[in-house]
C-alpha cells in the first residue's frame, strides 16, 4: 500500500529537518505512543497502542534512518509487530513501512514536505485485506502530519546544522 502526503509548513527547511530527524520531537505526534528509546543516533525503539476498531493492540516498533541528506531528503524504515518491545526482534509477522521525505524550499518562509510511505505486510499480516488497513493507516498518518505541522509552526526551534549520520 502506498500513501502520499504533501504538507506546506511555515518554517525553513532547516527547522523542519531539525524537528523531523529528532525522534523525541516527532514522537510527540505519534498517536498511542507509550515509550520511545533512542538506541543510537538514527535508530529508535518504541512501544505504542494501536486502535483497530474496538480493540487496542500493544505494539513494538523499530525505526531506523537509512539515508539522510540534510536538510533536503531522508529515508526512514519503521517495523511494527504486535506484542511487547521484544516482539520486534526477529519477528516474521510484521508491518514494514518504507518512508521517503523530500523538502522543497518554497516562497515566503514556507517549506513543502513531500512524504511517501510504502507499507508491506509480512507473515500473518499479509492475509489482512488492504481495504481494512488502509483507513487505519490513513487516519493515523493524517493525525501525525497535522500534529507535526502544528508543532513546527508554533514553537521556536532554532535552526542549526545537522551532521549526515
Amino acid at each position: 500500500m502506498r500513501f502520499e502526503i504533501d504538507v506546506n509548513i511555515r518554517a525553513t527547511p532547516d527547522v523542519v529537518w531539525q524537528f523531523i530527524t529528532d525522534a523525541r520531537a516527532m514522537g510527540g505526534c505519534v498517536a498511542g505512543l507509550e515509550s520511545l528509546d533512542v538506541v543510537e543516533p538514527g535508530r529508535f525503539l518504541a512501544t505504542l497502542i494501536v486502535p483497530v476498531g474496538q480493540v487496542r493492540l500493544p505494539c513494538a516498533a523499530e525505526g531506523a534512518w537509512l539515508d539522510r541528506t540534510a536538510p533536503w531528503q531522508a529515508a526512514l524504515q519503521v517495523r511494527v509487530a504486535v506484542g511487547p518491545p521484544t516482539a520486534i526482534q526477529g519477528a516474521e509477522h510484521q508491518i514494514v513501512a518504507h518512508n521517503r521525505m523530500h523538502l522543497v524550499n518554497g516562497t515566503a518562509g514556507v517549506t513543502r514536505m513531500q512524504w511517501r510511505m510504502d507499507v508491506h505486510l509480512w507473515g500473518n499480516y499479509a492475509g489482512i485485506p488492504p481495504h481494512l488497513l488502509h483507513p487505519i493507516i490513513q487516519k493515523q498518518s493524517l493525525s501525525f502530519f497535522t500534529c507535526l505541522k502544528h508543532q513546527i509552526e508554533n514553537q521556536a526551534i532554532p535552526a542549526k546544522p545537522h551532521p549526515n549520520v
